[in-house]
């Protein structure tokens, strides 16, 4: 019988999910909660060493679960030491793993089967537990004949594959476009929300992303004083298996994916609803996993998906690369510009980015320049994308950047402005999702080739 008995340790307001995650490992579990976590340590002695068992998670603020988890383990006197989070980062289970922790359950995605009525005992004849060999987590799936379709859903939507719902319903998908770069100072934010706001004025309905979750700042490019709080999303929010199918809104209780997706964003314009960064950069890595059902609900809800990178390749960067329907990587044309862009191009490619997805933006050109196509051919990733260049917009632009007044941009008629339409006309027009307008068709041929090259001298008339 002691066997069956397992001391735990957590808020008081979590009791009942550590029993729910406690019986998925043990059904016969007798769950005995402890008041303090040196309380739990103590009742483990060397004269009990393997007898009982040790269950933590959802502890009160200042004491971490992981590294009680681990204490637990390294005092070698507990049978098994079981850890229960909610959307455990890759992070967070490469340390789980280096300390032996023996299982580490995700809450989140237990919750969700259990409202789903999904068989969670590793006994049934319907389900094949998924056990990570790192520190094992389970996953649960379905692979009985009679579920083939939902199979084949879950799947698509764990690869995060677009294709699936371009076959069936290819007018209904939003293009993804994500901007990206090896460095920081390129103009990569100005750009994602140029392109936002350029699109929102030809009438499209924006979903726009801030994947710098931790310190991003494309929130104040438009004056708002804080970020979307995005740790509100959870992983069992999404039915993202029926999502893959092309249904636009599927319900989830009494909310579709779209009113979950939009209450954990900021609306910027009426036509531009924003997402990102987290109000606390702690939480950066609880949303990474999320990322890939937040941009395919989006895409799904929304006629355009703009998405802004930080320049270090996170996990969630890593996911909205491999979605993307176009990678632009920005740079600019100073010196040294292209080793960093060579750097992230290649990471692309080693992604599983297709190289005609794969777009060269050098920004702040100058248009008195010649602008080398050709530049950047040798490195891998950029063999044939294709080059587009967005013209430097001079003072007022950056002023109105640096003063939250990305608004009034658009009003403006200068370089940067044409280019940069002009850049989202290309890429729209590439997969077929432009808009029919005068505006967006006409912004679709290039305003730098119209301009005479500038000459210092004029070359006098023969007589």
């Amino acid at each position: 019988m002691s066997e069956n008995i397992w001391f735990a340790y957590c808020a008081l307001k979590a009791r009942d999910e550590l029993k729910l995650a406690a019986q998925s490992v043990d059904a016969d579990a007798k769950l005995v909660f402890v008041p303090s976590a040196c309380r739990l340590r103590s009742l483990f002695g060397e004269e009990q060493v393997h007898k009982y068992s040790a269950i933590v998670g959802g502890c009160d603020e200042g004491i971490s679960d992981l590294n009680l988890a681990a204490a637990l383990v390294h005092d070698g006197y507990a049978q098994r030491v079981v850890l229960v989070t909610k959307n455990p980062s890759q992070t967070l289970l490469l340390h789980a793993k280096q300390a032996k922790i023996d299982k580490v359950i995700d809450l989140e995605k237990l919750i969700y089967a259990e409202q789903s009525k999904e068989e969670i005992s590793p006994e049934s004849s319907d389900v094949f537990p998924t056990q990570m060999p790192s520190c094992g987590v389970t996953t649960t799936a379905k692979y009985t004949n009679s579920h083939e379709e939902d199979q084949s859903c879950v799947v698509a939507s764990q690869t995060g594959s677009l294709e699936a719902k371009r076959l069936e319903n290819p007018a209904e998908v939003a293009p993804i476009f994500v901007f990206g770069s090896g460095r920081g100072g390129v103009g990569k934010t100005a750009l994602a929300a140029m392109s936002a706001l350029i699109a929102a004025s030809w009438g499209m309905k924006v979903a726009l992303f801030d994947l710098d979750l931790a310190c991003g700042n494309l929130f104040s490019l438009f004056g708002l004083p804080r970020a979307a709080a995005m740790e509100t999303l959870k992983l069992g929010m999404f039915g993202a298996a029926r999502h893959v199918r092309g249904e636009s809104e599927v319900e989830i209780g009494a909310k579709s994916n779209r009113d979950l997706l939009d209450e954990a964003s900021i609306q910027v314009t009426e036509n531009i609803r924003l997402w990102g960064p987290c109000a606390r950069p702690e939480s950066a890595e609880s949303i990474s996993p999320l990322v890939e059902k937040l941009l395919l609900t989006a895409a799904s809800t929304y006629d355009v998906v703009l998405v802004d990178t930080s320049s270090t390749c996170t996990d969630a960067v890593a996911q909205a690369f491999q979605l993307c329907d176009r990678l632009l990587l920005v740079h600019d044309e100073y010196a040294g510009g292209f080793g960093s862009l060579a750097r992230t191009s290649a990471l692309a490619v080693r992604l599983g980015v297709a190289r005609t997805r794969i777009v060269r933006v050098a920004n702040r050109g100058d248009r008195r320049t010649k602008f080398d196509l050709m530049a950047g051919r040798a490195e891998v990733g950029l063999e044939t994308a294709r080059a587009v260049r967005v013209l430097e917009g001079g003072p007022e632009v950056s002023e109105l950047v640096a003063a939250g007044k990305a608004q009034e941009l658009v009003k403006l008629d200068s370089d940067f402005v044409r280019s940069s339409a002009h850049l989202l006309a290309q890429i729209l027009s590439e997969v077929g999702k432009i808009p029919d307008i005068p505006a967006a068709q006409e912004a679709v041929i290039d305003p730098q080739a119209s301009r005479r090259p500038f000459r210092l001298f004029r070359k006098k008339a023969c007589s």
